[in-house]
């Protein structure tokens, strides 16, 4: 709970730098963590951290696939602070997905994640990481108005 601050707020400048479909509000981040916490099995969050400061963070999902056999890990969303990219932090966490070295319970069928368009840097990290694919993810949401409801 110490780091859900730190999380909301770099997920919310992840949301300026690069906009998804609809903007993140910090009750909403807050809100995806605590069920992470009560609900282990749907995922987890993870931070990377430097002399006791969190510099990143990443939200892994997880379901099962029946098209590639097994539990997918999705990483719903990874960001590194700007004064930190260019470390090798993003690239550290993707393997030690890959590898399955402890961070999830079991070694992942396959890893999965959503870049946008636009974000060239993200982009040619995962590609030179080995992640291939075009598909354009699409969703139908049904967007919250207030807590509880929906539109």
């Amino acid at each position: 709970m110490m780091d859900d601050d730190a999380i909301a707020r770099m997920c919310l400048a992840l949301n300026e730098e690069d906009p998804g479909d609809a903007p993140v509000r910090r009750e909403q981040v807050l809100q995806t963590l605590n069920v992470l916490r009560k609900e282990p099995a749907r995922g987890k969050a993870v931070v990377a951290e430097i002399d006791g400061q969190v510099v990143g963070y990443a939200l892994l999902i997880s379901f099962w696939s029946n098209e590639l056999g097994g539990e997918v890990c999705v990483v719903d969303e990874l960001y590194v602070a700007p004064t930190h990219r260019r470390r090798g932090i993003g690239t550290k966490l993707l393997h030690t997905l890959r590898d399955g070295d402890g961070l999830w319970p079991e070694r992942a069928a396959a890893i999965g994640l959503e870049v946008t368009p636009t974000n060239v840097r993200a982009r040619q990290l995962f590609s030179g990481l080995g992640f291939t694919g075009s598909n354009t993810a699409m969703h139908l949401a049904r967007r919250p108005t207030k807590r509880g409801e929906t539109r």
